[in-house]
């Protein structure tokens, strides 16, 4: 938001019952133009939350600052839950509950399996291990891919990302080869022993664009994740 509409500023609170969604206009502009800006914004959450749902977003509540427009009547069509016009802020409000509905898209299964592959792998490192490396690989391991940042994993060891890089060095590793030797293996292990497709590897490892998976694979082994799978699994 702040890249692509740095005039734009969500605010959310989390409160007992609700997670409000609270979009400020930070330029004066013609209310025309403010209500279009709240009108998407609003269309845009509730798809989101919806794509997660798997059904329509019927018990929030949304508060809108203008009000109703011409064509009000249509608000039916395209918003699934209250709209309240004339309000003091534009808000919208998430019942907290809807945290602890799966995600209708989710892959329970697949993700069980990237899970216990990378059980597999921390199973290798040595409890007492006392590289920074090791520590570093164990830490990666514990968490899902690609939701864990190099600062992130400084912090956990108790270092600045500055430390960090430098124990590493004496090490001859770093931060990114940890991480593609990490990708590497679980990426190939993935696509030798299991028959998930190319695209859920991609996502399971935190690739959510295949192509990018699929050239950073190309790196690691100058082969295509589909060739790679072939010759680990000709044919017969």
């Amino acid at each position: 938001m702040p890249l692509r509409a740095p005039f734009l500023q969500i605010n959310i609170i989390h409160e007992t019952d609700w997670l409000v969604c609270q979009l400020n206009i930070m330029v004066d502009t013609k209310p025309e133009i403010a209500r279009l800006m709240q009108e998407c914004f609003t269309l845009s959450i509730q798809a989101m939350v919806e794509s997660i749902l798997g059904k329509p977003l019927t018990g929030a509540i949304i508060n809108v600052a203008h009000a109703k427009p011409s064509y009000h009547k249509l608000y039916s069509t395209y918003f699934h839950s209250t709209v309240n016009f004339n309000q003091t802020e534009n808000t919208l409000l998430i019942p907290v509950n809807l945290a602890y509905v799966n995600n209708a898209s989710g892959h329970c299964e697949t993700y069980a399996i990237g899970q216990d592959y990378c059980r597999g792998l921390l199973n290798k490192i040595p409890a007492m291990a006392m590289s920074t490396g090791d520590q570093v690989k164990r830490i990666l391991l514990s968490n899902p891919s690609g939701t864990i940042t190099e600062t992130e994993v400084a912090r956990a060891m108790f270092v600045s990302k500055r430390t960090l890089a430098r124990r590493l060095e004496k090490e001859n590793t770093s931060y990114r080869t940890i991480t593609d030797e990490i990708l590497q293996k679980l990426a190939t292990g993935h696509l030798r022993e299991t028959k998930l497709s190319v695209e859920s590897v991609a996502v399971l490892l935190g690739y959510y664009d295949a192509a990018a998976f699929r050239k950073a694979f190309r790196r690691w082994t100058g082969q295509s994740p589909s060739d790679y799978r072939l010759t680990m699994n000709p044919v017969i």
